[in-house]
């Protein structure tokens, strides 16, 4: 799994690379994000809580 909790990014790459891999990429809910990971990721606000729920939801569930 790859949390990346960026407040800002240029163009994210990781993500991006993570699910190429097949591996959940659990990432902050910002622009560049949704624009490259559209369904495909699992978004989260930064606070503690929608962090774990992101995280567990990614176990949980195949995203």
């Amino acid at each position: 799994m790859l949390i990346r909790l960026s407040d800002f990014e240029g163009f994210g790459y990781p993500p991006l690379e993570a699910l190429f891999c097949g591996t959940p990429a659990v990432v902050s809910d910002i622009a560049v994000f949704r624009e490259t990971l559209v369904e495909a990721g699992v978004f989260v606000k930064k606070d503690e809580r929608s962090i774990l729920d992101g995280i567990e939801y990614a176990l949980e569930n195949r995203v």
